[in-house]
Parts: structure tokens; C-alpha cells; sequence
């Protein structure tokens, strides 16, 4: 299990973190200390560090940062690692225009899933769907690779769980996800407010590190009856996410396309219309993208 971040590291990630999300602004001292809630002391030796690094430039006159030709090089190195999604970001902005939500693209990375581009509003929980968030990839989450995954793969989905699954529950799972596969789209509900998982979940996503709490609040979260089978057109849903595969055309997903609803409330049929939407944006991804087997 990771150890959690010391009291340092998280201030520099803070600082950069800051900087990757605003690419093309240019900030001072007081602006980027206040913004992060940190000392101007402690924020200036963390620039200077990082200015000397490389990470971070500094203007010779009006003094104002941004982010230095360091940080391409470990974005060029991180993309190697990842899907090519260059061609989803104008679709997210669309997706998150049409709909006033915040549109992801997540792909895998091993045993998490990894939010590798994000469009839309802000958002409530501190940074769920912020590019680079993970998220343990075991049931329920991850539904669209999971739904498709190939036989001994699905299997290792599965054992991940932590407590294992009963029976009856991988029964509700594999019902749950045929139900997703043959309409193209999978609906996690929120939690009601006053659910005592509701507040850990917020708190985990706060904290910045939440993978160690994120483990117990998955295995929780799974019980709560987290994805939504059956849709009926006139019921009032609470909706968490709802997200699409997208599919190549040789029949594998390496990404999948979500929207983040946060508690939206909707009918069934607001629900419905809205996931077609996102059902052709992953169509539209797919189309564009080379062949691969």
C-alpha cells in the first residue's frame, strides 16, 4: 500500500499542479501563495527551486511565473505511457458545452484508472475529474473496460476486489455490465446527501492523495447499489457519472469517455438523451482513430 505524500512533496505538487492546470497564464508570487493557501516564503523557495529546475520560468522584469520547457519533457514522457488522445480534446469541450458537465477521458494505466484529459466546469469535489486523478481499477468502477475485457482479464478484475465479491454480487455486476455493454453506456448513482459514505468519499478526493482511502470507500461504495440497470422514463435519478466506452474498430477500448454529473437530478428520459449525446461523442472518438487490432 503507498505510503502517504510527506508535507513537502505535496506543497511542490501544489505549486506545479497550479501551474499545469492554467498552461497559459502568468502569475505572481502573491496571486499563485494566496490561490494555493501557503506562505509567501515557503511558496518563493518552491519557485526558485523549480525556476533553477527548469519546471518553471520567471519573468526577468515584471516577475511573473509560469510553466518552464522542464514540464513538456515529462508531459511528452508521461503521454508514451497512455492512449494518443490528442484528437478527444476538442470532443470533451463540445461534450462539456452541450451538457454544462465536466467531460473526461480515462484510459488505463495496470490496476487504476487514470483521468488522462478533462473539459467542462468546476468542480465540487476538489478535483475528481481533474487530468491525472486515479482510481482503483476494481469493481464497480471502471465499467466500461471491464465490460469488455477479455475473459482471464475480467477474472483479474475481479479478484481485485477487496473484500472479495459473493456470488450474488458478481451475479449483479455481470448483469449490470451486459445491460451497459448492449446500450453503450453505464449511470453511476450518487449517494444521498445524508449517506454516511457521501462526506469520506468528498474527503478523499480532497486530500490529493486519496488512493489508500479511495480502497475501503470503493469496497464500501459497491454495496450502495453504485450502477444503474433498468431506466425508467419518468423516475428522478440522482447520477454521479455516466460513461461510454470507446470502441476501435477492431473491437478494444483503451479509452473510455465520461461525464461527471455530480448529483445531477434527472428523469430517466433527461438521463437517457444526455448519455446519447456521450454515446456519439465516443462514436465520433472511435471513427477518428487509426485502426488497431
Amino acid at each position: 500500500m503507498p505510503k502517504p505524500l510527506s508535507n513537502p512533496t505535496m506543497r511542490v505538487l501544489q505549486v506545479m499542479e497550479y501551474l499545469a492546470t492554467r498552461p497559459s497564464g502568468t502569475y505572481g508570487l502573491s496571486e499563485l501563495s494566496r490561490s494555493i493557501g501557503m506562505s509567501k516564503s515557503t511558496c518563493l523557495s518552491i519557485l526558485n527551486t523549480l525556476v533553477d529546475a527548469g519546471y518553471v520560468i520567471q519573468h526577468p522584469v515584471q516577475r511573473y511565473y509560469s510553466l518552464g520547457p522542464a514540464a513538456i519533457a515529462v508531459g511528452q514522457a508521461a503521454l508514451t505511457r497512455f492512449p494518443d488522445v490528442t484528437d478527444v480534446f476538442p470532443v470533451l469541450k463540445k461534450l462539456a458545452r452541450e451538457t454544462n458537465m465536466t467531460a473526461t477521458c480515462e484510459a488505463l494505466a495496470g490496476d487504476q484508472l487514470v483521468v488522462v484529459a478533462s473539459a467542462g466546469r468546476g468542480d465540487p469535489l476538489s478535483g475528481i475529474g481533474r487530468t491525472g486523478v486515479r482510481l482503483p481499477f476494481s469493481p464497480p468502477y471502471g465499467a466500461p473496460f471491464g465490460a469488455t475485457a477479455e475473459l482471464e482479464a475480467f477474472r483479474d478484475y475481479l479478484d481485485r476486489a477487496d473484500p472479495p465479491l459473493s456470488d450474488d454480487e458478481v451475479k449483479r455486476l455481470v448483469r449490470s455490465f451486459e445491460i451497459g455493454r448492449q446500450r453503450g453506456f453505464f449511470v453511476g448513482l450518487d449517494l444521498p446527501a445524508d449517506h454516511p459514505l457521501h462526506e469520506k468519499l468528498a474527503e478523499a478526493w480532497t486530500a490529493r492523495s486519496p488512493d489508500r482511502k479511495l480502497q475501503s470507500i470503493v469496497a464500501a461504495r459497491r454495496m450502495a447499489g453504485y450502477l444503474l440497470d433498468d431506466i425508467d422514463l419518468a423516475a428522478i435519478y440522482a447520477v454521479s457519472s455516466i460513461q461510454a466506452p470507446v470502441v476501435s474498430r477492431g473491437g478494444t477500448v483503451e479509452i473510455a469517455l465520461a461525464l461527471l454529473a455530480f448529483g445531477w437530478k434527472a428523469t430517466g428520459a433527461q438521463l437517457i438523451a444526455t448519455a446519447h449525446k456521450l454515446v456519439a461523442a465516443a462514436e465520433a472518438v472511435a471513427e477518428g482513430r487509426p485502426h488497431r487490432r
